[in-house]
């Protein structure tokens, strides 16, 4: 059984987000949820089927699809339909965390004990589960992409543990993570915002030369101050002296 079954639902967020929402739409958004988490992955994009999981009359089928989707109909909506399924981001990355804790590692024998195995979940590779702590900022990174509209990140990777692990160090600990990520918004060029609508993603912040570029404030709008204003979270960890020692990564590009 995975170590992390349950799903997780924030209050705050879920209300902030279903706002726009009538009663009945509200009741089918969480039972499409559900639906997902039982079924651990995408929907099948078929009408009886999500109007059996909604409880939703054939008449009302076509402006509940619109309210549950999100295109350029509506920006609000929750699901991305493609290649004839239903995909939500937030929920793929959950799914991709609980696998991942939930993968078992090799048997070994245990000295004096024949052939009695011993279990332990590992990531690929044997290394150990990621902390819970690493997870909780995956999550806040997709939380904070959906806002921004950047990419998720949707798989858990060692790799990707490793570089947010290193970053955690850089800031002084995970505390800071989430000023970290609310200071992307004063960073338009890493938005889209630039002359090839490129935009930043996790791998991309997280790896240590782009990330360094960051605190230092290179992408912050200017204002009539020719210095970036950086935010104070990122100046005291500097500060600090918390950057972790780390090879040099080459940059892909940054736009």
């Amino acid at each position: 059984m995975a170590r992390d079954p349950f799903l997780k639902l924030f209050p705050g967020d879920f209300l902030q987000k279903t706002g726009h929402l009538s009663q009945a739409q509200v009741g089918a958004y969480m039972l499409l949820i559900f639906a997902y988490w039982n079924a651990k992955g995408p929907l099948p994009d078929n009408a009886d089927t999500l109007r059996t999981i909604t409880r939703t009359a054939p008449g009302h089928w076509p402006a509940m699809r619109h309210a549950m989707t999100k295109g350029l109909h509506n920006p609000l909506g929750f699901f991305e339909v493609r290649d004839g399924l239903w995909h939500h981001d937030r929920l793929d990355s959950d799914l991709a965390a609980r696998r991942a804790l939930a993968r078992p590692g090799p048997r070994k024998k245990q000295e004096g004990q024949g052939s009695k195995p011993q279990e332990s979940a590992t990531l690929k590779g044997g290394s150990q589960p990621p902390k819970p702590d690493l997870l909780d900022g995956i999550r806040a990174y997709n939380e904070a992409a959906e806002k921004l509209g950047l990419a998720a990140c949707a798989k858990v990777t060692d790799s990707r543990l490793s570089h947010l692990a290193a970053r955690y160090a850089d800031l002084g600990g995970p505390q800071k993570w989430a000023d970290f990520l609310s200071s992307l918004a004063d960073m338009p060029h890493l938005l889209g915002h630039n002359d090839r609508g490129w935009k930043a993603d996790f791998d991309w912040i997280t790896k240590q030369s782009n990330f360094l570029k960051i605190i230092e404030g290179r992408y912050v709008k200017r204002s009539n101050d020719p210095r970036p204003q950086l935010r104070s979270a990122m100046l005291e960890a500097v500060m600090a002296g918390h950057m972790a020692p780390e090879l040099p990564l080459a940059d892909p590009g940054d736009g």
